[in-house]
């Protein structure tokens, strides 16, 4: 029970941490950005994924923001 507490409370930290991160970014693009750059939706991800060859998958990326 004790390991599972730790483990939650590690990904709750991380999840904080993580929205500072995305509204830092947020509000650097709109200081910086015009109005029609600033992203709308952002997603976050563990990995990107790539071929055998180390190419980032790009058709990929397309598939899954479109579906979010």
């Amino acid at each position: 029970m004790k390991q599972l507490l730790q483990t939650l409370t590690k990904k709750i930290v991380e999840n904080l941490q993580l929205k500072d991160v995305i509204e830092e970014f947020l509000n650097s693009c709109k200081e910086n950005m015009p109005d029609d750059r600033v992203p709308i939706t952002i997603l976050v991800r563990d990995g990107i994924p790539r071929d055998p060859a180390g190419k980032i998958l790009k058709r990929v990326l397309k598939q899954e923001a479109q579906a979010a």
